[in-house]
């Protein structure tokens, strides 16, 4: 059995490549998937059509991993999603067409394991900072220090 970590690699390659045969390859069949926006999805065909946003509005997203931690049947990783907004991205709310603006935005998955596939997947993100990196919100900026 390949270790967790590999098996999630293969799923961020596969987002990457935009081969969601392979992006979904490493889970079952009714996967639990939650992301802020999104809510909770139970099936693999539901994941497939959240996940497939994203290398539609990020042709060059890329997952840069900064922390790992793996027990036997769960991976926690910490890291930073960056690409550029030139595509159209699909939200529950409407599409937003690609602003051509960076996004390098700090992310959390959390997910369990059952047998050689992972059965949940966890997602967290802050969407406001997704929002003001795609200058779609404007930030409120640092608040003054009190006197």
């Amino acid at each position: 059995m390949a270790s967790l970590k590999q098996l999630l690699l293969t799923h961020y390659a596969g987002v990457q490549e935009g081969d969601l045969v392979k992006a979904l390859s490493v889970f079952t069949d009714d996967v639990e998937r939650t992301m802020p926006g999104a809510g909770t999805l139970r099936s693999l065909e539901a994941f497939r059509s959240i996940i497939a946003v994203f290398p539609d509005a990020f042709p060059d997203i890329e997952f840069k991993i900064e922390t790992w931690i793996e027990t036997d049947d769960t991976l926690a990783v910490e890291g930073r999603v960056v690409g550029t907004h030139t595509g159209p991205l699909r939200t529950p709310t409407g599409e937003i067409p690609g602003t051509g603006r960076q996004l390098d935005l700090p992310f959390a998955d959390v997910l369990t394991a059952r047998g050689d596939k992972f059965s949940s997947l966890h997602v967290y993100f802050d969407r406001l900072e997704m929002l003001i990196q795609l200058g779609l919100m404007e930030s409120a900026g640092k608040p003054e220090p009190a006197s």
